[in-house]
């Protein structure tokens, strides 16, 4: 699955997918320049399984100008994390201009966004109930209050985004259960979803990519995967 992590510069995105990727065997993978102030000008990236589940993370860069690679690399993703600097309020103005253009190519209706409020563990840093009464645009969704430096809050924010994917889709994994490994399962499925047989392929394909099925196309038979199992047997 796809997540982009995004927010304003200096938000701590990177930070955040390189303590994401640390007890990885992969580390993450930065495109920055500076030398004692690095800054993203292209993005971060790096990839971490949690639950059984394999998310792809897709930091995009905070300044300005960088609003066509944010439009790029936004493309495709299946949920936000987004990251507010809880101890600059020099930045504040800057973050609701920042989450409009996001919401632009990623409709907060339609992908699920976790908020978290970073730089907790500095002295300066402001409560998220204080930042949530600035911030209207975060509405009745949960500011988690969380360092990027530390592994188990990063752990903690990613682990709230599987739960509101699952939840997102649990109806139809329900169906997918009950088909699961048997022969012509892709038919049962569509006509238990009332779905035609180009819908159920299409969306079939898009879990696939995402690693949470194997299909076999020949027979029609599919597999989830084994975090998917897991959750759906509990």
């Amino acid at each position: 699955m796809k997540i982009l992590v995004t927010g304003e510069y200096h938000a701590g995105k990177s930070t955040f997918v390189r303590t994401a990727c640390s007890k990885s065997e992969r580390p993450a993978v930065n495109i920055d320049r500076g030398i004692d102030d690095k800054t993203t000008v292209a993005m971060d990236f790096g990839v971490v399984e949690l639950k059984g589940l394999r998310l792809s993370l897709f930091g995009t860069p905070g300044l300005a100008r960088f609003d066509i690679i944010r439009r790029i690399v936004s493309r495709g993703a299946d949920a936000v994390v987004f990251l507010i600097d809880a101890a600059d309020e020099l930045m504040d103005y800057r973050v609701k201009y920042l989450y409009e253009e996001i919401a632009g190519y990623l409709s907060p209706t339609r992908v699920p966004y976790i908020f978290a409020a970073n730089k907790q563990d500095l002295p300066n840093a402001r409560p998220p109930e204080k930042l949530k009464n600035f911030f209207k645009f975060i509405g009745d969704e949960p500011l988690y209050p969380i360092s990027a430096l530390d592994y188990e809050d990063v752990e903690r924010v990613l682990l709230k985004v599987i739960v509101k994917l699952v939840d997102k889709v649990w109806p139809v994994l329900q169906t997918l259960y009950k088909y699961h490994g048997e022969v012509k399962g892709v038919e049962f499925v569509a006509k238990e979803l009332g779905k035609g047989a180009y819908e159920t392929r299409a969306y079939l394909r898009w879990l696939e990519r995402r690693r949470l099925i194997d299909v076999d196309w020949r027979q029609l038979v599919y597999w989830l995967c084994p975090g998917l199992l897991k959750m759906l047997q509990k």
